[in-house]
């Protein structure tokens, strides 16, 4: 279950850096540690995540 409160999905006009645990593009950003993730690492980055 994604956290609306600390994942937010880039738009078509937002800014999508690479990952910062893979090469793919990202189409999140983390506000909890400043960084982007794609689909496949949105969840579960962070020891605190449930």
């Amino acid at each position: 279950m994604r956290s609306q409160n600390y994942h937010y999905k880039l738009g078509n006009d937002d800014r999508k850096p690479k990952c910062a645990l893979c090469d793919d593009d990202s189409a999140y950003y983390c506000n909890m540690n400043d960084l982007y993730y794609c689909e496949k690492h949105v969840i579960g980055h962070d020891e605190n995540e449930s």
